[in-house]
């Protein structure tokens, strides 16, 4: 699950910052298993679920947070999430691995915007 998330962020490490300010992340990762939970082959699949939240949740928040030191220093930047519409609407059947973690990004997002709004990262 880690590996996964540290795939998301090898492009931080890719080209060196330097004095340059990463001003405009946007994430819009989605990695989309639907099942329903009924059949038992479905209850071994739990790697389903750490993948689509390293890939939805864990890979975008840790890139965010190798890019906010950088970003807060300099006082500006913006961070874009490209999410779902089922973060807003009431739960689906067979979509609770992807809406779980996408909502979890989601909300992540939202009470660190909190935190660094004053910095000048919107």
């Amino acid at each position: 699950m880690a590996g996964d998330a540290d795939k998301a962020v090898r492009l931080t490490g890719a080209a060196p910052l330097g004095r340059a300010t990463p001003v405009l992340p946007v994430n819009n990762a989605a990695r989309s298993v639907t099942a329903w939970i009924k059949p038992a082959d479905t209850y071994q699949r739990f790697h389903d679920i750490e993948r689509t939240n390293a890939v939805n949740y864990l890979g975008p928040a840790k890139l965010v947070l190798e890019l906010l030191p950088s970003m807060r220093e300099h006082r500006s930047g913006h961070i874009v999430n490209v999410s779902t519409a089922g973060v807003r609407t009431p739960p689906m059947a067979r979509w609770s691995a992807y809406l779980a973690s996408k909502s979890a990004f989601d909300v992540w997002l939202r009470c660190v915007a909190q935190e660094v709004r004053g910095d000048g990262v919107t």
